[in-house]
């Protein structure tokens, strides 16, 4: 094995190419530097596929993509040794690396026959986006029709209570707290209504979206949620004008304002919200001081839990299920952290994207179910 290692480097019984005929210097230079130019960009396409890629982890058939990237790379080793060869005269080398690159070649060609059929029953963007604007279309009627017949039991049940308690006599003391639960019930149930409403709102166009200074959003949002309480609020870092839609972004930093207040131990704390920018996006952090939360807990975090909510008297579910409707329609992630009796952190992240890719990330859930789908059909 070692001495077929070590033959295929040897060069006694072949010449360099620059004295195998008779090349100019322009003809040889010309065939050296696009050989290097051919290899240089066969090598950086498949870095560039893999840096982007990385950054998602629903690539779609993500065994062929790494079989192509290997049949790119292998294309590009035979340019790099052709040029080579003027000086070296590794044959050799060069017919293993042809041999390994047909090879790769076909089993490409082959996985692109199973593929490339499968890839054309994939919806086109713009269809989705059509699928998309009537899902949220059908969505908002019919969340605003049960919100409508589920309203007229509340008001019922409300003026029951409000009838029941006028005929209390001072004295009844339980009963009266009885019906006060009875009410504070009625009133978180037409809160989870409204938040159902909310989450059911289909997505905005990017066209409508302006220059929001995030700064000045996550103040007045503290401002107003945190006044008349002993909370305590800072702001951290350069935060930046970002091309969105303020309304939702407000919401997001209350949301997760008026969660991290609720959340935190005692009537007093701290609140900490800062950011930190990339060349491809911002992550803002909303970090309490409370108690912590469990791993369970985080991992349930953002399931829309109106049940548990209802009998703790919470509204995490359905607000943070919100929130992350929201900052997905801007491209962006969210995510928890948090250690026992170290406080939680609530992480979400808005790309430096333009607001025209606005459709492309709202479509990005649809058509990863439609692929998912179709797979498992296979």
């Amino acid at each position: 094995m070692y001495a077929l290692f070590m033959s295929l480097f040897d060069t006694s019984d072949f010449m360099p190419r620059w004295y195998c005929g008779n090349w100019t210097d322009l003809h040889g230079w010309t065939h050296v530097i696009s050989d290097l130019l051919v290899w240089g960009a066969y090598m950086a396409i498949p870095c560039v596929l893999v840096y982007f890629v990385s950054k998602r982890r629903d690539v779609p058939f993500p065994r062929v993509f790494w079989l192509f990237g290997i049949f790119i790379v292998a294309c590009g080793s035979t340019h790099f040794i052709e040029a080579v060869i003027f000086w070296e005269p590794i044959y050799r080398v060069s017919a293993i690396a042809k041999v390994i690159t047909a090879i790769v070649s076909w089993l490409t060609v082959f996985a692109l026959i199973r593929v490339v059929p499968i890839a054309m029953r994939y919806p086109g963007i713009e269809t989705v986006n059509i699928q998309l604007r009537q899902a949220n279309q059908d969505l908002e009627e019919f969340a605003r029709v049960v919100s409508h017949d589920l309203r007229a039991p509340l008001r019922g049940i409300r003026r029951l209570s409000e009838w029941l308690d006028e005929e209390l006599t001072p004295e009844q003391t339980d009963a009266r707290a009885h019906i006060a639960d009875l009410q504070q019930r009625v009133d978180h149930m037409e809160s989870l209504i409204e938040r159902v409403l909310a989450y059911s709102r289909g997505p905005q166009a990017a066209d409508g979206w302006v220059s929001v200074d995030t700064g000045e959003i996550c103040d007045d949002a503290a401002t107003r949620t945190l006044t008349g309480t002993r909370m305590q609020y800072q702001r951290h870092g350069d935060f930046p004008v970002i091309t969105a839609d303020p309304t939702q972004i407000y919401q997001v930093f209350q949301n997760l304002l008026d969660n991290a207040a609720r959340h935190t131990s005692g009537t007093a704390g701290r609140i900490d919200v800062s950011v930190q920018s990339s060349h491809t996006e911002h992550c803002f952090t909303v970090r309490d001081h409370g108690a912590g939360m469990s791993r369970e807990d985080i991992e349930r975090l953002f399931e829309p839990s109106a049940e548990s909510a209802l009998q703790n008297g919470e509204e995490h579910g359905i607000g943070l299920q919100i929130v992350q409707r929201m900052v997905q329609r801007h491209g962006g992630l969210i995510w928890a952290e948090s250690e026992g009796g170290g406080g939680t952190s609530f992480h979400f992240t808005i790309p430096r994207a333009r607001p025209a890719m606005a459709a492309w990330y709202n479509a990005q859930g649809a058509m990863n179910a439609q692929i998912a789908s179709l797979e498992d059909g296979q």
